[in-house]
């Protein structure tokens, strides 16, 4: 899969796997729309990481405070200035033959939430159970187009994710030593750390996904967010 589609599909597959157009989105995105206020009460919990409640604006403030281009050279064998970071989107860092994404970063209320959000993006997914939610997909970004709360180039846009991602089902790994949880689907890493879910994906020249890069950074963003 080249890197453009790779992209997409990675996208497409963060939006299905959390049940978009579900009844259940519903409550969902009630959810989310809680997490993306200051974290609040504290939930009991079983590790340290999870009873702590990291805040929003520490997590998600200007420029990429979970990673820098630092980590990334020094996981990819790279000086510094050999990483470029993009000038549109936070956390995105390129190198000639290399990518490094964070993505998808949700800081939840409790950390209750988090456990039922990572639980919903790393269920297991047959190919027909992908190919129903990008309809839904679909269907939900011609709903909002045709309210006026999105363009028709961006409801199109489910036409180009569900190219990109093709027939495939969706199977996941549980890495261990990475937060609270974490696993893999082959395209990118999840991981939860108490109320913080985050993506990261990075490839270098040989591998479209390099699941060894991408788990050291994964570490090394765990241990970021510990020290905010």
């Amino acid at each position: 899969m080249k890197q453009g589609n790779l992209m997409a599909g990675i996208a497409l597959l963060s939006l299905v796997m959390q049940g978009c157009g579900s009844h259940d989105d519903a409550a969902a995105a009630s959810v989310d729309a809680q997490a993306d206020a200051v974290a609040g009460e504290a939930t009991q919990a079983a590790s340290p990481t999870e009873a702590r409640l990291f805040d929003r604006e520490a997590v998600k403030g200007d420029g990429c405070p979970l990673l820098s281009a630092g980590d990334v050279a020094g996981a990819a064998g790279l000086a510094a200035d050999d990483i470029s970071t993009s000038p549109v989107m936070d956390c995105v860092y390129e190198w000639d033959g290399g990518l490094v994404v964070v993505s998808n970063i949700r800081v939840h209320r409790t950390t209750d939430h988090g456990r039922e959000h990572y639980a919903r993006a790393t269920r297991n997914m047959t190919a027909q159970e992908v190919r129903e939610s990008v309809e839904a997909l679909g269907k939900d970004l011609d709903a909002k187009a045709a309210a006026g709360e999105i363009t028709r180039d961006q409801a199109a846009i489910a036409g180009v994710l569900a190219g990109a991602i093709g027939d495939q089902e969706v199977t996941n790994t549980a890495l261990d030593g990475i937060g609270d949880q974490a696993s893999h689907d082959g395209t990118r890493i999840k991981v939860l750390v108490g109320n913080v879910m985050f993506d990261i994906y990075g490839r270098d020249d040989q591998r479209d996904f390099d699941l060894e890069m991408s788990r050291v950074l994964a570490q090394r963003v765990v241990r970021n967010l510990e020290g905010l």
